[in-house]
């Protein structure tokens, strides 16, 4: 079996994005992939690689390994859509897509290697946890993901991000709505209380009605093909000028107010 070098030395949500699309190139055509990031990540990433899947973490670079970031290989995109580029929400024109981007992204990759690329349509981009065996079975009405982003998705700082979440918690409350966390807060439940895995909270998305937070890799994870069919709404507070945007369950902010009036 044909096997091709990978490599992403990015953050989380750059890895994973780069092994869903490895996964599925992997099954698509046949091949064995093998991915180099940092290897304090591969506990959680192989989580997501099930038994009969031929993709393998690395702990090096190979010679031959092909760059998976997204700002390189976006520059691919940009050249097929010239003028066109960059590719915008239907829904929230004054934001890029990133389904549209990364859809894009990796049809050119694909095609640059001479495979099938493993996705037909920008949807197709979310995760898919449904083979893994993890399951979490606690609910909530709201999933904060408020766990520190470190590529400048926002320009808070860390406690005024706390700050934040602590007045968004505190108007839950007055709701009587429930709600978990994903970086620990006080005495309110997170994630971290349980230990829980990437993977895990992705199983968590599936159970709660709303999933608000920050574009980082728990964020990421959570928009996954499951938790799509159960949420009513995901609600993204960002600055960056990329957001997500599928059949009108999208919510794109920029400070607390809108957050508060989604409430």
């Amino acid at each position: 079996m044909n096997r091709l070098y990978f490599h992403n030395q990015q953050h989380y949500g750059d890895c994973l994005i780069s092994l869903d699309y490895l996964i599925g190139l992997s099954q698509s055509n046949n091949i064995e992939c093998e991915f180099y990031c940092n290897p304090s990540y591969h506990s959680q990433l192989q989580e997501l690689i099930s038994e009969n899947v031929n993709v393998f973490l690395s702990n090096s670079i190979n010679q031959n390994s092909i760059d998976l970031w997204g700002a390189k290989l976006l520059h691919k995109v940009q050249e097929k859509y010239k003028d066109e580029y960059p590719l915008y929400c239907d829904n929230q024109p004054q934001y890029q897509d990133i389904f549209k981007l990364c859809f894009e992204m990796w049809k050119c990759l694909s095609k640059d290697l001479g495979l099938i690329c493993p996705f037909n349509d920008k949807s197709q981009i979310m995760f898919d946890e449904h083979p893994i065996s993890t399951v979490v079975n606690e609910k909530y009405d709201w999933l904060l993901v408020n766990s520190y982003c470190l590529s400048g998705q926002v320009r808070y700082s860390q406690q005024e991000q706390d700050n934040i979440f602590l007045e968004i918690i505190g108007k839950l409350k007055e709701k009587n709505k429930t709600f978990i966390t994903t970086h620990k807060l006080r005495d309110y439940p997170s994630t971290q209380d349980k230990n829980l895995s990437l993977v895990q909270i992705a199983q968590l998305s599936k159970n709660c009605q709303v999933i608000m937070g920050v574009p980082t890799s728990p964020f990421w994870i959570s928009i996954n093909k499951w938790s799509f069919e159960n949420c009513d709404k995901f609600i993204n507070l960002t600055h960056d000028s990329c957001t997500y945007d599928l059949d009108n369950k999208f919510i794109t902010v920029s400070c607390l107010d809108d957050v508060l009036t989604c409430i």
